[in-house]
């Protein structure tokens, strides 16, 4: 499949946000992905605001003059709270893809969690509880067909987190 290869797999890009599709003005990130068909997370210490996201691939990492994307998950948050830092949570969730069992770290341990599977059409597909002080969850995705599924944790304070998945 097209990620187990490095064709087209984009090095130095430009991010460009923006509220008007036809001006985006001056690029406001300039960075370098990893060479890597693992998910990648940019962290963006200045607030970014835009309705509309621009990516120029300024080089790939095996020289070709041409790109290619696969999925991009925009994660953002608007305060409205007056809080100047909110606490963000990192899951580890493996292998992606996945053709059996999918393992998630939990947030925390001590706590108790409800999860809920989802195929990406919003279908649910099966729930269920973690135990107290458990520290991961694993999920048998193998008897499910190919396709991007989606994870809700939902902790005793009904704080959700969301793990996007993807069965081969």
């Amino acid at each position: 499949t097209r990620q187990d290869g490095e064709n087209g797999r984009i090095k130095d890009f430009e991010l460009y946000f923006s509220d008007d599709s036809l001006d985006y003005g001056e690029a406001d990130t300039i960075a370098e992905f990893e060479n890597t068909s693992s998910p990648q997370t940019l962290t963006f210490n200045n607030p970014k605001t835009g309705r509309y996201l621009k990516l120029v691939a300024l080089s790939v990492v095996n020289g070709n003059e041409w790109s290619s994307a696969a999925e991009f998950d925009i994660k953002a948050c608007y305060n409205t709270t007056g809080i100047s830092s909110l606490d963000f949570q990192k899951l580890r969730a493996f292998p992606i893809p996945t053709q059996e069992i999918l393992e998630i770290s939990l947030p925390s341990k001590g706590q108790s969690y409800s999860y809920t599977l989802y195929s990406i059409a919003g279908q649910q597909i099966e729930n269920g509880k973690t135990t107290l002080n458990q520290g991961n969850i694993r999920l048998d995705l193998s008897n499910l067909t190919d396709g991007v599924y989606v994870v809700k944790l939902t902790d005793t304070a009904n704080r959700q987190f969301y793990v996007k998945t993807v069965k081969e």
